[in-house]
């Protein structure tokens, strides 16, 4: 599959293609667009923040990868704070694509190109537990599990928090 990586960034069209894939990818997102716009400009808020997309050639957006800096503030940090060290972590928020575009190779570029550019030494997100493909998407990746069944929401799945350490796996390419 033939597909291109840009960033996007709030002020571009792109924004708002990735939001609606967002809301098709989760299964009709039950947010109203405005909440998910909303969700996204926080993220793009903040430090260390970028956004990047998979288009094919005929322009269509196949997916999307977005993180930041986690910090002392942010929901998530304050929700698992005590519970697993996310100092100097730079926080994978989201990695989506298509139904049609998976296992040919989007995710894993988009996965590398976001991480390329991470100056924090460990990189940590959450996926739900029964998420099978990301959990081994991930760990293919070299994640850990860092703790398991987070409920974020009482009443919807809990979450996998995984982790891993970039400057340990640095390392490790110089002697492949």
């Amino acid at each position: 599959m033939l597909f291109s990586l840009e960033d996007f960034y709030p002020q571009t069209p792109a924004f708002l293609e990735v939001v609606s894939l967002y809301q098709v990818v989760w299964g009709g997102n039950s947010e109203p667009m405005n909440s998910s716009i909303q969700f996204f400009l926080r993220q793009a808020a903040y430090p260390e923040w970028r956004g990047i997309l998979a288009r094919d050639t005929t322009g269509t957006v196949l997916g999307f990868a977005l993180g930041s800096r986690a910090e002392a503030g942010q929901w998530w940090f304050e929700h698992l704070l005590g519970r697993v060290q996310l100092e100097q972590t730079w926080c994978l928020v989201e990695l989506a694509v298509l139904g049609s575009a998976r296992r040919k190779g989007v995710a894993q570029a988009l996965h590398d190109a976001l991480l390329k550019t991470v100056v924090q030494p460990k990189v940590a997100l959450s996926t739900q537990i029964n998420n099978t493909a990301a959990l081994e998407f991930y760990r293919k990746n070299g994640y850990t599990t860092l703790l398991e069944s987070v409920v974020f929401t009482a009443g919807l799945t809990p979450y996998t928090i995984l982790g891993k350490d970039l400057v340990f796996e640095a390392r490790l390419e110089k002697y492949k």
